[in-house]
């Protein structure tokens, strides 16, 4: 089980754990000038970064988590994928504002074959929860932690809950 989290305290701190089954994803560890992160390889022959941090802060994660039909992936400009919007965010394409406008105003999906849901933090503390089909959070608060169930709609992922 994958799990992300941010401490406000004295210090801001934040971190994840990231749990996989690597007989179906190929991923490695990757450091640029301005970014790390665990890249995942992706049909398109590319090391996507859905797990990582940039040098301005910027903190993303990606956790599977089983679907829901209102987070179904479409190709139209209404939309923007979770994937997407997670990946720009941790290459600081866009910032947590810009982040914040996007989930206000466009339909959040799923990627086309993997079902996620998202935390993105910055440097300042603030936390954004996605979840495909069916909202956000904003949190600014001492402690904020996702795991691979739905936050918001707890009872959409409670049968998949396993001991362990």
């Amino acid at each position: 089980m994958c799990t992300r989290f941010v401490y406000n305290g004295d210090d801001m701190i934040t971190g994840f754990n990231f749990d996989i089954d690597l007989t179906v994803w190929k991923h490695k560890v990757i450091k640029e000038k301005e970014r790390f992160y665990i890249g995942i390889l992706r049909p398109d022959g590319t090391y996507h970064s859905y797990h990582g941090v940039h040098r301005n802060g910027n903190v993303g994660t990606l956790l599977y988590v089983h679907d829901n039909p209102a987070g179904i992936y479409q190709g139209n400009s209404d939309c923007i994928t979770i994937a997407d919007l997670t990946e720009q965010f941790i290459k600081a394409q866009i910032s947590f504002d810009e982040v914040l406008q996007i989930v206000k105003s466009k339909k959040i999906t799923y990627a086309q074959d993997a079902t996620m849901q998202a935390m993105l933090s910055d440097r300042h503390g603030r936390v954004l929860i996605i979840e495909p089909g069916i909202g956000y959070a904003e949190e600014y608060k001492q402690y904020s932690l996702i795991t691979n169930y739905s936050l918001m709609k707890p009872e959409s992922t409670k049968a998949f809950i396993v001991p362990g």
